[in-house]
């Protein structure tokens, strides 16, 4: 079953980020940074936000626990999709190891500005807590310089993010850029919505608060809990 069919729940937190996209459409830059515990749907929630929105170009990196020492990796993800005639020489080439992520950042922000002249651009960093320090340099270089763009950076990251792995959010999320979303549990109606999704049994409203309350409406516990059922 796709991840598509067995998302449910999060209609607010999604009202919430598409009036975000109307606001890039606009040409008022923004950064959504979303987070939570491991598991509690923020990768579903990016995608469904993103899913059928034929105007949007979205470039896309994920971080890797066992690759966070590996300079640009992450943004070497990004543009990885993109076409090489918008791409300078350093992003052409893939940025050496010691280069200068500013420049890096520089030319980044140049791609962004070609790009989004067929319509908005979403940059989507997903485990940000292992974004590798090159990567977040250049980044944070071209958050500080977003102007009337139609850029939006979708950041999706843990709770307990490192202290030494969490210095680029402050430099990322400007107060004038950032809309903050924490996802929390499942509410009861939504384990039951989600239960019928992964074809287990059909719960009864109280059922629901009951599997809501034992698993604290953690999507990833609760769907154990009934496939096992």
């Amino acid at each position: 079953m796709s991840r598509k069919e067995t998302f449910v729940g999060r209609a607010d937190e999604l009202a919430t980020m598409g009036a975000e996209i109307d606001r890039v459409r606009a040409g008022h830059p923004r950064v959504l940074w979303v987070s939570g515990p491991a598991g509690i749907g923020k990768t579903s929630l990016v995608r469904r936000l993103l899913d059928d929105r034929a105007d949007v170009r979205v470039l896309r990196g994920d971080g890797e626990e066992g690759e966070t020492g590996l300079p640009f990796g992450v943004l070497g993800q990004l543009v990885g999709d993109v076409p090489r005639r918008f791409l300078g020489p350093l992003l052409a080439a893939g940025p050496a190891p010691d280069a200068d992520p500013l420049a890096v950042g520089a030319e980044l922000l140049t791609v962004l500005g070609a790009l989004q002249s067929s319509g908005p651009v979403v940059a989507v960093v997903d485990d940000a807590q292992w974004v590798d320090d090159a990567t977040a340099r250049a980044l944070v270089f071209v958050g500080r310089r977003l102007r009337r763009d139609q850029v939006l950076v979708v950041v999706a990251a843990r709770d307990d993010t490192p202290p030494e792995s969490a210095w680029w959010e402050r430099g990322l999320t400007q107060d004038h850029l950032v809309h903050r979303v924490r996802l929390g549990g499942l509410d009861a109606e939504d384990i039951v919505a989600l239960s019928g999704a992964v074809g287990g049994p059909a719960l009864t409203p109280e059922a629901g608060r009951r599997l809501r309350d034992h698993t604290d409406g953690h999507p990833l516990h609760a769907t154990a809990l009934l496939t096992e059922l």
